[in-house]
């Protein structure tokens, strides 16, 4: 929705906001920017249209930086690239364009996966009189990620510290996903090396994206490497760590790991309610007890629908289908009653999001029951 000639934003049916006879700049920023956390970003929009033609009509200067800034965040929360960029040259004729509004503008394309607009903004930010700070530089390294852009990266972390700027962890974390998202597995190890040598301490997210490129590469040692780094600095993994550590050993084919590696997940969440019994069988896992369901009652996303699914797919690996169908039992005990629709009701994204995985579970488990 890249606007109208006349400066506004959005096409369709004029917005349910009720009239206003006169719009005060800091009022309907405030008003704006709830709009956008409440990710009604086209009634933001809309609204910042009706400030402009209010200030336009009392011949006053027009919106502030701070309400074009917001404006630029309701985007974001759209991934509205087309209208921030329209916005940003609109603010560049009215009042400047400052740091805040072109980093909010950088960060919305590159959540459209526009990482070419956003670079450019990057580039174009001395042009502008602007120097890039962290917050800058971070959505810049995001684009780079989005883009599978790993040279320029590290490039932006190397000015970075040219500049005198000394990334954060964000940055870091940012870069390493952006080397595993193109597959430059060693590159984003390179860098955790760095941070376990010489700091500042990495964290789970910086953790995730370097145990994420491995898991990409089918380097199931490295990734589970990384998680025995993670015990030695107190790192805690969380669900995305165990995730991306059981797809790397069932795409390296160490399908007992993989299996071992979600058991020990899934023990720790239900030792606190007990019930559970778990044997081995020929590397395998058997799960029994009636007091399952009792605790599967949270979501199966607090274990993780990826691991179940590898996890089943890793027993296929090794001739274990009867321990597939149990992990498929577990997993249909975790659908809990809640992410379910009401009778008549339409579903949910939850219900949707849980009949996918279901799905691909399904489809584990009888590829296992074939093998």
């Amino acid at each position: 929705e890249s606007g109208r000639g006349d400066g506004r934003f959005l096409r369709g049916p004029p917005s349910t906001r009720p009239p206003q006879t006169r719009l005060s700049v800091r009022g309907t920023t405030k008003a704006i920017s709830e709009m956008a956390r409440q990710r009604a970003w086209r009634d933001a929009l809309l609204l910042f249209d009706d400030l402009r033609a209010a200030e336009a009509s009392r011949g006053a200067g027009g919106p502030d930086a701070v309400a074009w800034s917001a404006a630029l965040g309701a985007c974001s929360e759209g991934q509205n690239w087309a209208s921030a960029l329209r916005l940003l040259s609109l603010m560049r004729g009215a009042c400047g364009v400052d740091l805040v509004a072109a980093t909010a503008c950088m960060r919305t394309c590159a959540r459209a996966m526009r990482w070419a607009q956003a670079l450019h903004l990057f580039a174009g930010l001395p042009a502008e009189g602007l120097t890039a700070d962290l917050m800058a530089i971070g959505a810049a390294i995001s684009a780079c990620e989005a883009g599978g852009r790993w040279p320029e990266a590290l490039a932006l972390l190397s000015s970075a510290r040219a500049d005198g700027v000394e990334p954060n962890m964000f940055l870091f974390s940012g870069a390493i996903a952006a080397c595993g998202s193109s597959s430059h597995w060693s590159a984003a190890l390179a860098i955790m090396s760095e941070l376990l040598d010489v700091g500042p301490a990495p964290n789970v997210v910086a953790f995730n994206a370097a145990i994420s490129s491995c898991e990409r590469a089918g380097h199931w040692e490295k990734a589970l490497d990384l998680m025995t780094a993670m015990q030695r600095v107190a790192v805690l993994p969380d669900v995305v760590t165990h995730n991306a550590a059981i797809s790397a050993c069932e795409r390296g084919q160490e399908w007992k790991r993989g299996v071992q590696l979600f058991m020990h997940n899934l023990s720790r969440r239900f030792e606190s309610q007990g019930g559970l019994v778990i044997s081995l069988r020929g590397g395998g896992v058997l799960l029994r007890g009636g007091q399952v369901a009792h605790r599967a009652r949270r979501s199966e996303h607090e274990v993780g629908a990826v691991s179940f699914v590898c996890a089943a797919r890793a027993c296929g690996q090794g001739g274990a289908w009867q321990d597939a169908l149990h992990i498929l039992d577990v997993a249909v005990e975790h659908l809990s009653a809640a992410d379910r629709p009401a009778a008549g009701a339409g579903q949910r994204p939850s219900s949707i999001a849980s009949a996918t995985f279901l799905g691909e579970l399904w489809g584990a488990a009888a590829w296992a029951c074939a093998a």
